[in-house]
């Protein structure tokens, strides 16, 4: 699960050197998002397929389905329910680690319509954000509705384009793309916006915020509100960013890189 990728972090924070110490780029291109479980296995969405490979980049299992349609996000948070949703069916799927198909949730046929971005919950279910409600809604797997926010134009000014959501035991993060960061805590209750308009890709861990930003990887404290560290990747831009085992894994142009740091 993710706390023990957050036990994994600590090494990151305590690095002295601003610079990559090595790189390299697996072997699977043509990603449109991926997720790496507790083990580094990684979970692909590979040209409309959802692969799952090893650290290497070995495929393991695939899962093709013409009647799913395109896959758009991919989550391993929980290791034995794999989450994947298609915007154009509106559906999220939940399969077990060999990508075998455990049951679907028609989100329509709950009366969403316009769900930009879903995401695995710490604690039994998922969160989804909805466009046409300006929300977060949080569902268990039996589909009882156990949490949401209040509406985000109720909260901020900003103009709102929600396009990603991560969450630990502690914290939740929206990305709302050209404003920075909303966070909230794990019930959904908004606390503050981090501003960076700038920032394309983020993940959480412990009280540590990570987002890409110009080529920069940047630490922030969400606790005390301030950034901690930058860490120069020499990648121009990332679409994504996973952590494991002392390495970020980012993925640009389709394709993931591997990043080794300097302790």
């Amino acid at each position: 699960m993710r706390f023990l990728l957050s036990v994994l972090l600590f090494p990151v924070l305590a690095f002295s050197q601003s610079k990559v110490f090595s790189e390299h780029t697996l072997p699977i291109q043509h990603v449109s998002a991926f997720s790496l479980d507790n083990l580094g296995n990684i979970y692909a969405i590979h040209d409309g397929v959802i692969i799952k490979t090893d650290t290497a980049g070995n495929i393991l299992h695939t899962f093709s389905n013409k009647t799913s349609g395109t896959f758009d996000i991919i989550d391993a948070g929980n290791p034995l329910r794999i989450l994947a949703y298609s915007k154009e069916f509106s559906t999220v799927f939940f399969f077990d680690n060999k990508l075998a198909l455990q049951s679907t949730v028609n989100l329509r046929e709950q009366f969403f319509y316009d769900v930009s971005c879903v995401a695995t919950s710490n604690s039994d279910g998922f969160w989804m954000y909805d466009n046409n409600q300006n929300k977060l809604f949080k569902y268990n797997y039996l589909l009882k509705n156990t949490a949401q926010s209040q509406p985000f134009n109720l909260l901020v000014s900003d103009a709102l384009n929600i396009t990603g959501i991560t969450e630990n035991d502690k914290w939740l993060i929206c990305h709302n793309s050209g404003v920075g960061f909303m966070l909230f805590d794990r019930f959904g209750s908004y606390i503050k916006t981090w501003r960076a308009p700038q920032a394309t890709a983020f993940m959480i861990l412990e009280n540590v915020m990570v987002y890409f930003e110009k080529g920069d990887l940047v630490f922030v404290d969400i606790a005390l509100n301030s950034e901690i560290k930058r860490w120069s990747t020499g990648i121009s831009n990332a679409d994504d960013i996973q952590w494991f085992y002392n390495a970020f894994y980012i993925l640009q142009r389709q394709q993931i890189e591997v990043l080794h740091g300097n302790p």
